[in-house]
């Protein structure tokens, strides 16, 4: 500022002195010309009045020179201001301290890479887990699937969540492809904390009043009988028996349709195009048995896409929660499988073949090949000498 002023000054020293000058020129300019002075007193004025002239625009680029200088130090100060404020860090949310990694006093620098300060949650009633899904599941798993867990903090507990995502990132670890599945969890009371492991389950399917085996006789086989070939039962545990329990009978293949005509809701005429169209199907693949040999799962699969464009017309017709449902009853036909079971009949047992569907961590669930009531080896128990 102290220069700007400056400039000012000689700006005004500058004027006075050109008018002082001019006025000096002007009156010998009427004097050379009536022949009173000589030519070099006319020039001397002449010349004291230029440079008076170029003194005033020197004084006033001098005057933008200091202008600009006075800006200059305007943003310096503005810089420096604005360094000062950020050596204030504040939280970008109102939240809870999880971790601090710095001390009141230490030096943060930043460079290529932002350091971590705090971590901060920003509100611990809503919480997310992230599972890793196994490739051959992940398929199964979709946005809006409610997730029943566990945690070890509290082992008798059961929390419930909601699937938000279904992430693309896979990892692969050891030769294992996981996807990370994101769910939602309402953490009300506050029991979870940040970083605790969760054993979850995610609800694919959920079926009522259904014909189920303990999942021990899926696994048992007689002491006696040779180790099964790839793609059999494995040797089961325990001991004891269990009957197959639960409310449908198995065996009549349009018995699982008929009942989710039930679950549907569908009209008489809505039903009779079901029928039509799944004896069409079983028409079509039966016509088709005579070709090439297929694998059990190629079979299973061929028959729930038969199946699924047979029904195409009557899905139509349908509203989206009955669409959903059907959906759902076709994805659990083209991953049933047929596993072989021991039945005990006349005190022996006696091998099975049997289709079962959904599965849990105790029981699954059987399509066709026993009837409730019957007893199914779950293992075996050498008796004591």
């Amino acid at each position: 500022m102290a220069n700007l002023s400056a400039a000012h000054a000689n700006l005004g020293e500058a004027q006075a002195t050109l008018r002082n000058l001019e006025a000096e020129y002007a009156r010998k300019q009427q004097v050379f010309e009536r022949k009173l002075i000589s030519r070099s007193e006319y020039d001397a004025a002449l010349s004291a009045r230029d440079q008076a002239l170029a003194r005033l625009a020197s004084a006033r680029a001098g005057i933008k020179v200091a202008q600009s200088q006075v800006a200059q130090r305007r943003a310096a100060v503005q810089n420096a201001e604005l360094d000062v404020q950020y050596t204030v860090i504040r939280a970008p949310v109102d939240g809870v301290v999880l971790s601090r990694t710095v001390e009141p006093g230490q030096t943060v620098a930043a460079s290529f890479q932002t350091p971590v300060l705090f971590s901060i949650a920003e509100d611990l009633s809503q919480m997310q887990i992230d599972l890793n899904i196994d490739e051959a599941d992940v398929g199964q798993v979709r946005e809006g699937l409610p997730v029943r867990f566990t945690v070890d903090a509290f082992a008798g507990r059961e929390y419930q969540g909601t699937v938000r995502q279904v992430r693309l990132a896979a990892t692969n670890t050891a030769n294992v492809i996981t996807y990370p599945v994101v769910v939602n969890v309402t953490n009300a009371d506050g029991s979870l904390l940040p970083g605790m492991t969760a054993n979850a389950e995610v609800l694919v399917a959920n079926r009522e009043d259904v014909l189920r085996l303990a999942n021990g006789a899926l696994r048992y086989r007689p002491s006696d009988v040779p180790a099964p070939t790839a793609g059999g039962t494995g040797q089961g545990g325990g001991a004891g028996n269990g009957a197959a329990g639960g409310g449908r009978a198995a065996g009549n293949p349009m018995a699982q349709w008929d009942e989710l005509a039930e679950r549907l809701q569908l009209s008489e005429a809505q039903r009779g195009q079901l029928r039509a169209a799944l004896m069409a199907s079983f028409q079509a693949m039966r016509g088709q048995a005579g070709g090439a040999v297929v694998s059990e799962e190629q079979r299973r699969r061929r028959m729930a896409e038969a199946i699924a464009t047979a029904l195409q017309p009557l899905r139509a017709q349908l509203s989206a929660e009955q669409q959903q449902l059907l959906d759902a009853e076709l994805a659990l036909q083209a991953n049933a499988r047929r596993v072989t079971v021991y039945v005990l009949r006349d005190g022996k047992p006696e091998p099975v073949s049997v289709r079962v569907g959904l599965s849990d961590t105790s029981f699954t669930e059987v399509l066709a090949g026993v009837k409730e009531g019957e007893q199914v080896i779950i293992g075996e128990q050498r008796p004591t000498p």
